[in-house]
């Protein structure tokens, strides 16, 4: 686990996109930062920043913050869930409780 910086993050984060689960996401950087424009814990979309990242090839998952120094995990990785669709309502989607740390960390 590293923090999230150009020498840790191995995505392409040049304003990709992919379609999962009927969601548009979009990988991006700007300002020495990385972020996630994804659905939310309500299924809205929003933009995550990328706090930390943690694995290597073939498999790379990012942490993004929440309120009240909550880190969770997005299901943007590879050969996550493969083929398996993970809506909103799911406790094993990345915002569900099935998916929390459980603890909380600061940066």
């Amino acid at each position: 686990m590293a923090a999230a910086d150009a020498q840790t993050i191995l995505g392409a984060f040049d304003n990709a996109t992919f379609r999962k689960d009927g969601v548009t996401s979009t990988l991006s950087r700007r300002e020495g930062g990385y972020f996630v424009r994804t659905d939310g814990p309500d299924r809205v979309l929003r933009e995550f920043r990328i706090a930390y990242t943690f694995g290597a090839t073939p498999l790379q998952q990012y942490l993004v913050k929440f309120p009240r120094g909550r880190y969770q995990v997005p299901s943007i990785a590879w050969d996550l869930y493969p083929g398996e669709m993970i809506d909103h309502r799911e406790p094993l989607r990345w915002t569900g409780p099935g998916e929390q740390a459980g603890m909380s960390m600061q940066a």
